[in-house]
């Protein structure tokens, strides 16, 4: 299993204070989320996303959202099973498990349980392997990491465009449009 797939990494340090239900976060610099262009980890309350996830008696009630900058394009069909990682000695943060389909959306963000349940301030480094990427396909697939091209770039933008156009999310368009946009490469 640990052979499969990709590991995605914390891209900085974070400092998580909890007092019993409730983070308090800090980033190294406010630099990085002008780069994302949003939050770099968000709380998802108990009384909204993480309302629909089975909770652990082990974990607090709400959980984080880890952003990163990283996006993944694969061809059409192909989704990935991100989860945890499966052989860890990192225990206080551990990934939800779900489905990427990138025709629906790209982007690489992390959300997780918090496990650790002790008041204070806890670190989670640069580094530190948060959640795994299996590609759900028979084919064998080439894995190339690089710089977004002006192409990649356009896609982005009208991704972006086709998230927030209407009032109910159009999953037949969005699809729709990211195949023409692999088509393109």
């Amino acid at each position: 299993m640990y052979m499969t797939g990709y590991i995605v990494s914390s891209w900085h340090d974070k400092e998580i204070e909890t007092d019993g239900d409730r983070f308090r976060i800090t980033i190294p610099d406010a630099k990085l989320e002008t780069l994302l262009g949003k939050q770099a980890v968000q709380e998802q309350t108990h009384l909204g996303v993480a309302k629909f996830l089975p909770q652990r008696p082990w974990s607090t009630k709400s959980i984080l959202k880890i952003n990163t900058p990283w996006h993944v394009m694969a061809p059409r069909g192909v989704k990935f099973l991100m989860t945890a990682i499966p052989y860890t000695d990192y225990f206080d943060f551990e990934s939800c498990t779900g489905i990427l389909d990138p025709a629906l959306s790209t982007e690489i963000n992390v959300q997780g349980y918090w496990n650790n349940l002790k008041p204070g301030k806890h670190m989670i480094r640069a580094g530190t392997p948060l959640a795994q990427l299996i590609p759900l396909t028979e084919r064998t697939l080439e894995f190339m990491v690089r710089d977004a091209t002006e192409h990649d770039q356009k896609w982005l933008k009208k991704r972006s465009y086709l998230n927030y156009i209407g009032f109910v999310f159009n999953r037949a368009k969005l699809r729709d449009a990211y195949e023409r946009f692999i088509r393109w490469k």
